[in-house]
């Protein structure tokens, strides 16, 4: 992989992304900003492969980078396919969903990075981890909660 780092403007993102992986096997590869993906993916530490829609069809609990009306770009779990072919996305780390017009999606996650690990968005184990983890978002706070109680402990402990 002969891969450069690129400070880009949030404004010339999408287009760069675009046109990046519009062409056979072109795959983007982004460092995740931000906390919404928090367990999955850690701000600064953990980076995506996109691929174009064309090349990896969004399904149900896939990690999609999509546009929002206002400008943002925002790196996702799709949680529920609509019946319109709208998008019910959540971040990991949050309880609230939004919905997102298919044509908003800019690029499908293949694989992420975390912890100097690769990680493939594909087969039965990654599936599984997102469905559970998509069927606990209404406890995620007191999930957290309790994880930042634990770790304070041990650490109180140690």
């Amino acid at each position: 992989m002969n891969a450069s780092k690129k400070l880009v403007k949030k404004e010339k993102l999408s287009e760069l992304i675009s046109e990046t992986i519009k062409y056979e096997n072109g795959v983007f590869y982004l460092t995740v900003t931000g906390t919404s993906m928090t367990p999955t993916l850690y701000s600064d530490s953990s980076s995506v492969a996109l691929v174009s829609v064309e090349r990896k069809p969004v399904r149900k609990y896939d990690i999609v980078l999509f546009k929002r009306d206002n400008g943002d770009i925002v790196l996702h779990r799709v949680i529920k396919i609509l019946s319109d072919g709208q998008l019910l996305i959540n971040g990991d780390s949050q309880v609230w969903t939004e919905t997102v017009k298919a044509e908003n999606i800019i690029a499908v996650v293949k694989s992420y990075n975390k912890n100097n690990r690769a990680v493939k968005c594909s087969g039965i184990r990654f599936f599984c981890k997102s469905a559970v983890w998509c069927l606990l978002r209404p406890f995620r706070p007191k999930i957290f909660k309790l994880s930042a109680t634990l770790k304070r402990f041990i650490r109180f402990k140690n």
